[in-house]
């Protein structure tokens, strides 16, 4: 029997999208209450950014 390859591409979005779910949720869900706070907040959602720069590259490589 045969096995379907998994498109790449498909699965690219797939991650694109779910790294913008988890972003979008923490967005919404974080509640700031100092400086402290705020400093962590961004750091997160650098972090957030950075990802989805790198799965775009990937996207874009395919």
């Amino acid at each position: 029997m045969f096995k379907r390859e998994k498109d790449q591409f498909f699965l690219h979005l797939a991650n694109i999208s779910a790294n913008l779910t988890e972003s979008t949720n923490y967005f919404s869900d974080y509640k700031l209450r100092n400086t402290e706070d705020l400093a962590i907040f961004s750091e997160k959602m650098k972090d957030y950014e950075k990802k989805a720069t790198l799965l775009s590259i990937k996207l874009f490589r395919i």
